[in-house]
């Protein structure tokens, strides 16, 4: 005869004290049967399936619970569910091979029924609702909720969780609240952990942002050093130039070094991606469209003036070296040419657009 079905007491203290009273699978008890392992699930009915088919018990999700006394062994679950029911209230049980004849102090427990619903608990079988359950059995975890109880109060002082002591014989109910109770420790713990990870992530950014800042600056071709370095107060024209008689003037001006550095310096902090973006620059803030059309680089063909004979060409290759030592002389001279080459087109195009926007 399989004596499947076994009547125990669960521990509910340390001391070894009389816990709850439940029918369990002799599959579920561990070797030396002292400790028995409990299903993880919150609805009796399912419970009793697992209990009738025998399933074996998952480690991972199945929770381990002392076993103070294993009352009796049945082969038939109805009649260990009898017997469990005789337990609660006399001492005087049996297992059906009549091998267990221990004898046990008299209680009397009222049953606890759960309901996760008023749907449910119409839907329930009323003989699947006495089943027994397992003690809130107190452990380390316990003292953990404590500890994280004192935490909560001191970091928040909204949020307070309190540990409910419930009396009787819990089972799915003291699962369920070591369900929910274990993760609100286990939510302070990744709150601030996620907390150190969010302050990362923004030191991140903030470094990454002050990259890309550094290297639009250098992109541009200044800093806030350079803007500061040159004083124009004195230049004795408005630029950009457009007649010769200002050229003249600002010929003169740039005769002296000190006023040639400052030039130089402000056409530096106009900047660009790159030397031919910086040389436009230059360019576009000393002549006006009209102007440059009278120049040339050299001022061989068709009567133009050579651009390369003036300071004002020294303060453009100045300007762009400054911000890109690594460019050629030379690149930035072709540069020149090819923007005094394209000034009829670009005067022309201006043109268009006052005509349009006078109409």
């Amino acid at each position: 005869m399989n004596m499947n079905f076994l009547g125990v007491e669960f521990r509910d203290s340390e001391d070894g004290g009389g816990g709850g009273l439940a029918v369990v699978h002799c599959k579920w008890l561990t070797p030396k049967k002292k400790e028995c392992f409990w299903p993880a699930i919150k609805n009796q009915s399912k419970y009793y399936n697992i209990l009738r088919n025998g399933d074996s018990p998952d480690e991972k999700l199945w929770t381990l619970h002392k076993i103070g006394r294993i009352f009796f062994e049945s082969d038939n679950l109805d009649k260990a569910r009898e017997k469990l029911k005789q337990a609660e209230f006399t001492s005087d049980v049996q297992s059906d091979s009549e091998l267990d004849s221990q004898t046990i102090k008299r209680r009397r427990i009222a049953p606890r029924k759960l309901y996760e619903s008023e749907s449910e608990e119409s839907e329930t079988n009323e003989e699947f609702l006495d089943l027994p359950r397992p003690p809130q059995i107190k452990s380390k975890t316990s003292e953990r909720l404590k500890f994280g109880q004192l935490s909560q109060k001191k970091t928040t002082g909204s949020f307070s969780f309190v540990e409910k002591n419930r009396v009787g014989t819990p089972s799915v109910d003291s699962n369920r609240d070591s369900m929910t109770s274990t993760p609100i420790v286990q939510k302070s713990d990744t709150n601030q952990i996620s907390g150190y990870q969010q302050t990362l992530r923004t030191l991140e950014y903030i470094k990454e942002q002050n990259k890309q800042i550094l290297a639009l600056l250098n992109s541009r071709g200044g800093s806030f050093s350079n803007q500061a370095s040159y004083n124009l107060d004195n230049l004795p024209v408005e630029i950009p130039l457009s007649s010769n008689e200002d050229l003249n003037i600002l010929e003169n001006f740039l005769k002296e070094d000190q006023n040639l550095r400052n030039l130089m310096s402000y056409l530096s902090s106009l900047g660009g991606k790159d030397h031919i973006v910086q040389t436009n620059n230059c360019l576009r803030r000393l002549l006006t469209n009209e102007f440059s059309c009278q120049f040339s680089f050299m001022g061989k063909r068709g009567g133009k003036k050579a651009f390369s004979d003036l300071l004002l060409k020294k303060c453009v290759i100045g300007a762009v070296t400054k911000n890109l030592p690594q460019i050629k002389e030379r690149d930035i001279e072709d540069a020149i040419k090819n923007w005094l080459k394209h000034s009829p087109q670009r005067y022309h195009n201006e043109l268009l657009k006052n005509r349009r926007n006078t109409n």
